[in-house]
This record gives C-alpha cells, structure tokens and sequence, in this order.
C-alpha cells in the first residue's frame, strides 16, 4: 500500500467527517469518554498496586514481649526469629526507644503530652521484624497471618501486630477494585466496538453510490474497504489521545489536591501518571479496536452485493 492510496484515503475520510460533523463529533466524545474511564481505571489500578508494593516494603511485625521476659529468653527468641525463612532482619526495640519514637512522632500534634509528668514509658519492649524481600509485596495476606501465629505462640512473646486491619481491608479493596474495574473496562470496550462500527456504518451508508459506482468499474473488494478501515483506526487514535489529556489534566488536578491535605501529602509522592511505554500501548490498544470494529463493519455491509442488487433491480 502506497503512501499516495493512504494520502487519498485519508482525504476520504475528511471529507466524510465534513459531511456528516454532528456523526464524528459525536462518536469522538462518546468515544473519548470511555476510554478516559477506561484509562482512568488503569491508573487508579496501577497506583494501588504501587502504593501497596511501596507500603508493603515498610511493613513489619512487632513482637511485643512480656514484661517479666528475662535477656536470656529474648536472645533465644532472636535468634528463633532469624532462622525463619521468611525474617531478612530483627531488631530490638527497648521501652525507652519505643516512648522516644513515640514522642517523635507526636511532638508536632500533642506537645502538652510530652510534657506532662505522669507521661513515662507505657509501651512494652518489642521485636521489628523485617520480612524477606517478596512476602510483604505479594499482597499475601494469609501468608503474613500465619507468621503471626506461629511466633505468637513462642515463649516470651506477649502479641504479634504487623498493621492487619489495614493490609487486609486494602488488600481487599484492591482485588475488588480491580475485578469491578476489568468488568466494567469490558464493557466500555464492547460499547467502543459499537461506537465505532456505528460511525463507520454511518460513512458507509452516506457513501453507497460511490461505493456501487466502484464495483460496476472493477474496483476490488480491498481497495473498497480501505477507507473505511483507515477511518476507524483514525477514530480510534485520536479517541485515545483525547482521552489520555483529559486523565492527565485529572491526575495534575488531583495530585494538587492531595498534595494540599496533610494526610494525603505523602502518598502524592508514591503515585504517577502512565510512563510513555504504557501510554504508547495504550493508544496502540485503542486504535486497534477501532480497525476491529471498521472491519468488522465492513465485512458485513460491504461484500460486493450492493452494485448487483441494484443492477437486478433496474433489469
């Protein structure tokens, strides 16, 4: 296929959009809009799983021990600890360490706390526990459970804690996100399909004379079919850019308000937008459904019939 074909193709195909604007306009937003949603998904998915990979790498277990516990009993537990497959490192957290960190973290929002007399040491000795690289990054909740168990049940050990109310409830509300956003981005992509077939329909339709006119002279099937195809993945292309700058202009806008809340400052810094490989993939994506569904169109409404029929009709 020569550049020339695919200059006049697309000549065709402006001059299809020119008359019928209200048909492409209106199939380009629909269009866009879908796949901003469906674009809108897919970074919302990916960030999710970054935020729960970068948490994941600061989860730990906090072995608290029992107040009478003797020094002989704690270095017994250490090295208990570091002979499990799963511990990268453990780490002794005295009760002054553990009131020191805490009086760190709470100078900037009860200062008259640190202050009052009454105010010692009331946190317990603990164990940091840090995991292997992998076990707090495969959202493996059940995994993580069971190590708790099974050092709650050593000697000395007084309660397990890694955080399991919120790793469980964002490990769940990430698999369930995910599961509702792939059935509804089928959706929207089904309804892409229709969307597109539908507007190259329309060209189809509003074109049939020339198109009979090309058969009775001998033009081939393909040569026929071209435009329309090239139509759709044009559809398709631009569709995909529109809505990759509109979630850009969302993700900037939402960045900027989360950068504004104290408690979501910090996680502005773990999220980003799609690098240009996943950008690239994503319009190569959206402009293959649009050649899909052109050609799935065309196939069934352009097969050579239309030129016979007529000429039975006018015999």
């Amino acid at each position: 296929m020569g550049f020339s074909l695919i200059a006049q193709d697309l000549k065709q195909v402006l001059r299809t959009w020119r008359r019928q604007p209200v048909t492409a306009s209106a199939t380009l937003v629909v269009l866009s809009a879908s796949l901003a949603l469906i674009g809108f998904m897919l970074v919302t998915s990916l960030n999710m799983k970054r935020i729960l990979a970068t948490w994941g790498e600061k989860v730990h277990l906090s072995v608290y021990l029992e107040d009478d516990v003797s020094p002989n009993v704690i270095s017994a537990l250490q090295a208990k600890l570091k002979s499990m497959p799963d511990v990268r490192d453990v780490e002794m957290i005295s009760k002054k360490q553990a009131a020191d960190f805490f009086r760190e973290q709470m100078a900037s929002y009860a200062p008259d706390l640190l202050d009052d007399s009454e105010f010692a040491t009331p946190f317990p000795a603990s164990l940091k526990v840090h995991l292997a690289e992998g076990i707090n990054q495969d959202g493996s909740v059940e995994r993580m459970d069971a190590m708790a168990k099974s050092i709650g049940g050593l000697d000395g050990v007084e309660d397990v804690s890694y955080g399991q109310s919120w790793v469980r409830s964002y490990s769940s509300f990430f698999q369930t996100v995910s599961a509702g956003g792939a059935v509804i981005g089928l959706i929207l992509l089904m309804g892409s399909l229709f969307v597109i077939g539908n507007s190259v329909r329309a060209s189809i339709n509003q074109r049939r004379d020339e198109i009979e006119i090309l058969e009775l002279v001998g033009a081939s099937r393909e040569a026929i079919r071209r435009p329309y195809l090239i139509e759709g993945l044009i559809i398709g292309f631009i569709a995909a850019l529109i809505a990759l700058t509109i979630n850009l202009g969302l993700f900037v806008w939402e960045v900027g308000l989360m950068k504004s809340s104290f408690a979501f400052a910090r996680m502005a810094t773990e999220i980003r937008y799609l690098n240009p490989l996943e950008a690239i993939g994503f319009v190569a994506v959206a402009t293959m459904i649009g050649g899909m569904a052109s050609l799935f169109t065309v196939r069934s409404l352009n097969d050579g019939w239309a030129a016979a029929r007529r000429v039975r009709g006018d015999a």
